[in-house]
């Protein structure tokens, strides 16, 4: 509850700066599908994200979409650990990284009649805020949390990535699908890289070219 405090906290000020220096802000919410792109074994996280952004005008229909948020990531996956007393246990693993994210992407819109579509493209940033890794042993039945702890758990806080997607807005309203490929590793001891499709939904106030 105090971290979501403190990312509520966060969100408004950076909302403050964003109404600041535009003229319009846009609140917005949405579906993560995510996972790691290490293997096989892994399948989609289920996660969400929400956050304010604000677009500025370049030329025409050009903009710059700035945009700060708090995304929920991870992995689910089936592995086999050792057992002393007997066979290898298969074990579901689901990992849950939540960060807090930067995205600065180039936005392209093109209008027809009333319906205004878009594309974006651009790069991402992301700070790690708390992790759990969660283990269910599903031959003893014996369920295990553990929390990630960045930088010396073999996770790395910050990561980067690049963000792209489309869309299309109606009056004030707006629905988006972004793919964001992470290029960090986010693990010291495995080739691991955040892949998240998002599909959003925005409400738009204020002044939108």
């Amino acid at each position: 509850m105090k971290d979501l405090n403190k990312i509520l906290l966060t969100l408004i000020f950076i909302c403050k700066g964003l109404n600041s220096c535009s003229q319009n802000i846009g609140i917005y919410g949405g579906l993560n599908l995510s996972d790691v792109g290490s293997s096989s074994t892994n399948s989609v996280q289920t996660g969400f994200h929400f956050g304010a952004s604000t677009q500025l005008l370049l030329k025409n229909n050009s903009f710059v979409e700035i945009s700060a948020y708090f995304s929920r990531k991870g992995f689910r996956s089936i592995e086999t650990f050792p057992y002393e007393y007997g066979p290898p246990e298969k074990v579901k693993v689901q990992l849950i990284l939540n960060y807090l994210e930067h995205s600065f992407c180039f936005k392209q819109k093109i209008i027809i009649n009333k319906c205004k579509l878009h594309a974006i493209l651009g790069p991402i940033l992301a700070i790690g805020l708390r992790g759990k890794y969660m283990y269910d042993y599903t031959d003893s039945g014996i369920d295990e949390d553990a929390s990630v702890k960045w930088d010396r758990d073999n996770f790395n806080r910050i990561d980067c990535g690049l963000k792209g997607g489309f869309g299309i807005e109606f009056n004030t309203w707006q629905i988006d699908a972004a793919y964001t490929y992470g290029v960090l590793n986010i693990s010291n001891n495995r080739n691991w890289q955040n892949r998240t499709l998002s599909f959003s939904l925005t409400k738009w106030f204020g002044k939108l070219e």
